[in-house]
């Protein structure tokens, strides 16, 4: 595994325990590490392999003990454990603005919800109108950030595909807008450089 591999898993797992609704301080670990991760400016199989994983800032012997499992394993049994009870899919549903991890939670409880699709398909039936503060005006709203998560996800994934493996740079979206979509690179040493991506017309 690369290290963005490493912070993408450690990053999923903080959503899909904040989604089952665990304590503050271990959610807040598994972030923190994939973020010290993020920001190592090294590759992270060669930090292990010079036995110093627990140099990172943030990372203890249990997180350097999931770290060392990845990196020889390629898999993480904690997140294989927690998929049986949270849908990997349920942290897809965080990107859409207005939702919440409780609020996905309740979802998934209630309707047996666990995809975006799914919940596009739920708000135009209006299914999401016995749910507390999901009233006809707050469907409209959530399907409008749908719309919005599947026009401008695709270009935000490219970003991160692009240029999270350089190692000078992290990405940082910092909002979209309805014909484009802006964000910046941040470089490690504390430089700026704006981005700006506007929509194509396919050629």
């Amino acid at each position: 595994m690369r290290n963005r591999e490493v912070v993408e898993l450690f990053s999923r797992v903080a959503d899909m325990l904040a989604i089952r609704g665990d304590q503050i301080h271990r959610i807040l670990a598994y972030r923190r590490a994939a973020e010290a991760i993020d920001t190592l400016g090294r590759n992270i199989n060669l930090v292990y392999a010079e036995g110093k994983l627990t140099e990172i800032p943030g990372i203890g012997d249990t997180l350097a003990t999931k770290i060392e499992e990845m990196l020889t394993t390629g898999r993480l049994a904690f997140y294989d454990k927690l998929s049986t009870e949270i849908p990997p899919s349920l942290v897809d549903m965080l990107r859409i603005e207005g939702l919440g991890p409780k609020r996905v939670k309740l979802i998934y409880d209630t309707l047996n919800i666990s995809t975006v699709d799914e919940l596009a398909v739920a708000a135009r039936e209006g299914k999401l109108h016995g749910l507390p503060g999901m009233g006809a005006k707050s469907q409209a709203k959530l399907l409008a950030a749908i719309d919005a998560l599947a026009r401008h996800g695709d270009a935000v994934r490219r970003c991160e595909r692009d240029f999270s493996d350089h190692p000078r740079f992290t990405i940082t979206v910092l909002r979209s807008r309805t014909e484009g979509l802006c964000g910046s690179l941040n470089e490690a040493t504390g430089g700026r450089i704006e981005l700006l991506s506007e929509p194509h017309d396919g050629r």
